[in-house]
């Protein structure tokens, strides 16, 4: 018993045994275990994997699909063959099948007789419901040097603000100059309320020519726009868009006037004029707005309406110097009396009062005209003198 003990005891395949667990510390269920165990893990993480792959994909798929039914962005033309970019960019503009945009804008507030048959230009007018500061400044100066063929509308949508929502309400029984949609007033619907004031213009103003868009930041030298309009401006069916052209203008993805690229997919816009002020044809008001229910919406107005949209219907741009635009200068008294400025931006109330008295005061040190008979015609709108030198 004792020699099977000792044989036991150092037998070489018994100590080489105990020896390899010593070094390892792993006893012989641990190393039968341990596969499994891994096996499992490897499982777990290929099905991690593979599901994260399939999410990724389905977002890949729903954003590529909806990127191209939004953007009318077809891949392949009628031969089978793949669009090149002209082409993608010739079909962006073509109006869709169906209406994806329904203009659906009731009026709360309006005066459906501001205009008669006298009325040759409509200014349009958007400003914040709380604005009342420039819609008092703004009829205080430049719309009174308007003769009877002008009338002029701010346009407002409505705010969560009750009080604001009641003076709205109150300044539009006394001036009967205030047209008010049932949309929230905010500068992503900036686009819809001048949508709205060239629905109602169509409907209300029918013997109107022309549409008038101006911030009401803006200071507008209507009887030298007037000599203008009725002696060097002419337009066909297809109608016109007049201001100051903005050329290849680009598109931004981020910030206040960020664009995404589902609602339009190219670098730049077409030609368009710059939003602080712009004319358009009466003809082609409604055309713009049946236009607007077909194509994506853009809350950028001025590349979106008289870019997209003029696009779309193929009317025509008209530049003209003297339109104002974003980065234009401070104006001065002397530039809408020497019809340097049909238009001028970035005015304060107080600004608009100190040019208007400037332009009506009987000791303004001279104007500077290209003629005497322009300055006689000038002058003739802003102040009731004639004693004026023409030297500024």
């Amino acid at each position: 018993m004792n020699a099977m003990r000792i044989f036991h005891e150092r037998s070489p395949n018994q100590n080489h045994f105990w020896l390899k667990n010593d070094l390892f510390h792993v006893t012989e269920p641990e190393m039968t275990i341990k596969p499994c165990k891994l096996s499992k893990w490897i499982g777990k993480a290929m099905i991690i994997v593979a599901v994260f792959i399939f999410a990724i994909l389905f977002m890949w798929h729903k954003f590529y699909s909806h990127k191209i039914v939004s953007q009318k962005n077809f891949t392949l033309n009628g031969d089978g063959k793949r669009k090149t970019q002209d082409e993608r960019y010739a079909d962006y503009f073509v109006l869709r099948k169906n209406k994806i945009n329904p203009f659906s804008v009731n009026f709360t507030l309006m005066n459906e007789n501001l205009c008669d048959g006298r009325t040759y230009l409509i200014i349009i007018i958007p400003s914040k419901v709380q604005n009342s500061r420039q819609r008092h400044a703004i009829r205080s100066t430049w719309t009174m040097a308007s003769s009877t063929l002008v009338r002029h509308v701010f346009l407002v949508g409505y705010s969560l603000n009750t009080s604001w929502n009641d003076n709205i309400r109150k300044e539009s029984r006394v001036f009967k100059d205030i047209l008010q949609g049932d949309f929230m007033d905010s500068y992503y619907n900036l686009t819809l309320n001048i949508l709205m004031g060239l629905e109602w213009s169509h409907l209300f103003c029918y013997n109107a020519t022309f549409i008038l868009k101006a911030d009401d930041d803006t200071f507008v030298n209507t009887p030298y726009l007037l000599h203008v309009l009725q002696t060097n401006v002419s337009f066909d069916y297809r109608g016109v868009i007049i201001g100051k052209l903005n050329r290849d203008g680009k598109v931004r993805r981020n910030g206040l006037w960020k664009v995404g690229t589902d609602s339009y997919p190219f670098p730049h816009y077409p030609n368009y004029m710059f939003g602080n002020t712009y004319l358009v044809s009466r003809n082609i008001a409604n055309r713009l707005v049946k236009a607007s229910e077909y194509m994506p919406y853009l809350p950028i107005e001025d590349a979106y309406i008289t870019g997209i949209l003029a696009k779309s219907i193929r009317t025509k741009h008209q530049h003209m110097n003297g339109f104002t635009f974003w980065y234009d200068t401070p104006p001065k008294a002397c530039d809408f009396v020497n019809s340097k400025r049909i238009t001028a931006t970035k005015l304060s109330p107080r600004m608009m009062e100190f040019i208007w008295g400037k332009i009506n005061s009987r000791t303004v040190s001279g104007w500077q005209c290209n003629s005497a008979t322009e300055c006689s015609y000038i002058l003739s709108f802003y102040i009731p003198i004639y004693t004026v030198k023409c030297t500024c």
